[in-house]
């Protein structure tokens, strides 16, 4: 539904813009009304459909209203944008500002529609921060240094007692286009320049595997295959799972549970989590998808991703936690 919006700020026409003014004028569109409105679906498919140019018309001149009742969202893009286009240099700090300023009002938001009982704006709002992530995460668009850890403590405060079924289930995919947020922008470490085109599965069974190369490429394996495949002792279940360290893993499908990751790289993956064992040492996942269960290993999980977190160690569902390797 479009609204009707009356401006309440001045004319920008030869107003010159340093960092701390252009915070103050998006700051204050954050809360006042604008004209050219769209309802929060129209963003959302904006953003879906558009990308980075929508941000990049957000940030130079936009505005994103924020407006009660009913979880409705609206913003208006400026009709000076191009006047505005060359009026500062810190572009992409600006950029980064903006962006978590957008995503936590968007989850401050859900906050207040839940407590009110509003489940279906809740969700529509999640839905438009969603896709805002997923667009973010296509473009590679560089995020501020608080907008994982400033998103993670906002959705924890959601706390699942209070969510219902199609809410927490939005809540969980928040956290994964988070997670796949990271990954897109994660720079990849250096890896060894030997590789070894895998054309079958390798075999994991514990303690340690070892393969031909310091790299794989496993894009001949299926893709509904692992590229490691743990296969555990019959004869002793219970057993710790096997090590893969120090590995560079390219073009894969891999599931991580029941297996120890030291210093392993992971690139253009799809990665699996099932909600059981796992250790994670110094492993980096870039340009990666992903597919996590929606339980508490899986949230433990997609937060320590979304965080960047050097060690995490899960137990399997209902053993005590794990001390970390």
């Amino acid at each position: 539904m479009r609204l009707t919006c009356e401006p309440q700020l001045a004319p920008l026409a030869g107003f010159s813009f340093d960092h701390r003014r252009l915070e103050l004028y998006l700051d204050h569109y954050l809360e006042v009304d604008g004209q050219e409105c769209m309802s929060e679906s129209d963003l959302k498919q904006a953003a879906k459909r558009l990308g980075i140019p929508l941000w990049g018309r957000i940030l130079i001149g936009g505005l994103v209203l924020l407006v009660g009742g009913a979880g409705s969202y609206v913003y208006r893009v400026d009709s000076k944008i191009d006047r505005l286009g060359q009026s500062f240099t810190d572009f992409q700090k600006l950029q980064q500002d903006f962006q978590e300023k957008l995503i936590f009002k968007l989850l401050d938001k859900v906050g207040s529609q839940v407590t009110g009982g509003d489940a279906a704006a809740a969700a529509r709002t999640l839905e438009t921060t969603e896709a805002i992530l997923e667009s973010a995460a296509a473009s590679k668009l560089p995020a501020g240094p608080t907008l994982f850890s400033g998103a993670v403590d906002r959705l924890g405060k959601l706390l699942p007692a209070d969510l219902s079924p199609e809410i927490a289930r939005g809540v969980h995919r928040l956290r994964v286009s988070l997670v796949v947020y990271r990954s897109s922008i994660e720079r990849p470490p250096r890896i060894p320049s030997d590789f070894h085109e895998v054309i079958h599965a390798v075999a994991a069974r514990p303690p340690v595997v070892e393969v031909p190369a310091s790299r794989l490429d496993c894009h001949l394996i299926p893709r509904d295959l692992d590229c490691i495949m743990f296969i555990p002792d019959a004869r002793n279940p219970l057993a710790p799972g096997p090590l893969v360290e120090h590995l560079g893993i390219e073009n894969a499908a891999q599931t991580l549970d029941g297996i120890s990751w030291e210093g392993v790289v992971f690139l253009n993956s799809r990665i699996r989590y099932k909600g059981g064992e796992v250790h994670l040492h110094d492993t980096t996942f870039v340009a990666c998808t992903f597919e996590i269960v929606d339980s508490p290993n899986g949230t433990r999980l997609a937060n320590a991703l979304a965080l960047s977190e050097p060690v995490l160690a899960l137990a399997p569902a209902g053993a005590p936690p794990l001390a970390p390797n």
